[in-house]
């Protein structure tokens, strides 16, 4: 879970599971976390590499990577060169514009943390089944996030003051917090607890390799009818880490969002989060095995989890079509 989804997931529910005497569960989740961080950031810039060499990526979007301050990470010395990273949109006499955009962010993530809050006490009251599934939603909080960005983003364009909000100081905003995420992450590993646990993370870990590097472009790339290689690496670096990363991967390739993979991606997350309710309630089913001396538990856990591969594969032959095995020793499928 934390290499497929990040720290926050990870060490929400991690914290439960260590209530129900799981030592050092916290720390095995948030390692797995960090090299999921690892993964996303290292395997997408290779993942990124060969859409070049093998044109998986258009050639408008290559001839702007391979310009000297894309692989460099820095623009030219001359002033005249550099591109404008973001604009004022307030007078800084009066308020300073990124304070205003920083507040704009933190009040739509009180706004967020309102919501779930909201829900919380409204499931708790249904009895420990919805206590479960409320401890497991602020483990995707970055899902209410998105549904109250978009719900602040309405609002502003209806009292006509969007354009009070910058895009280029939201972008700084966001690679700054992805720094603070992956920092944050690998300071709170307790190396003395991953020493008793390397062998289990080594194979979690090798498994989400292959899946997300191997399985995740062959199956996209087949799934998508435009936009593949872009809508990859949205999905690639939200699996191995948080949907910043993807966002990050994404600005690569497309700086400026000129593609609507972006905005599909955060509609999508809606319907993920209702199709993905009943897996979210299976997530404490092993610890409750254990708990609670029932092995069946655990077998449900698997048999929910297998259904929801088997439903995700025929899907994916609903949506693919003809293109589902199409050139299948291919890792990417350029038609």
């Amino acid at each position: 879970l934390g290499f497929e989804l990040g720290p926050g997931q990870a060490y929400s529910i991690a914290l439960g599971w260590e209530k129900m005497g799981f030592r050092g569960a916290s720390s095995v989740g948030l390692t797995m976390a960090a090299i999921g961080f690892l993964i996303g950031s290292f395997g997408g810039v290779i993942l990124i590499n060969q859409g070049l060499r093998r044109g998986w990526i258009g050639a408008d979007q290559a001839k702007r990577i391979n310009a000297k301050s894309v692989r460099t990470g820095f623009f030219s010395r001359n002033e005249s060169e550099r591109p404008i990273g973001s604009y004022l949109s307030t007078d800084g006499e009066s308020l300073d514009s990124l304070s205003y955009h920083i507040a704009v962010v933190m009040a739509t993530y009180l706004l967020s943390w309102a919501v779930l809050s909201g829900l919380t006490l409204l499931l708790n009251l249904i009895g420990p089944l919805g206590a479960d599934l409320a401890e497991s939603l602020w483990g995707i909080n970055f899902i209410f996030s998105a549904f109250c960005a978009l719900l602040v983003k309405l609002l502003m364009k209806v009292a006509k003051v969007e354009t009070t909000l910058d895009n280029g100081t939201l972008n700084r905003i966001n690679g700054f917090s992805v720094d603070v995420t992956v920092a944050s992450s690998l300071g709170a590993i307790s190396l003395v607890t991953v020493q008793g646990y390397w062998i289990p993370i080594l194979v979690l870990t090798l498994v989400g390799i292959f899946i997300t590097v191997v399985v995740l472009p062959w199956y996209c790339s087949r799934l998508y009818s435009d936009h593949q290689f872009f809508r990859m690496l949205v999905i690639y670096g939200t699996a191995t880490g948080t949907l910043p990363t993807g966002l990050a991967l994404l600005r690569v390739v497309d700086a400026e969002f000129e593609t609507p993979v972006a905005t599909d991606y955060l509609y999508s997350v809606g319907i993920v989060f209702v199709l993905a309710i009943p897996i979210i309630l299976s997530i404490n089913l092993p610890a409750f095995s254990v708990t609670h001396n029932n092995p069946s538990l655990f077998g449900l856990a698997i048999g929910i989890s297998a259904f929801y591969s088997i439903a995700s594969f025929i899907s994916y032959l609903i949506l693919a079509k003809k293109r589902a095995f199409a050139s299948n020793k291919t890792l990417f499928y350029t038609e």
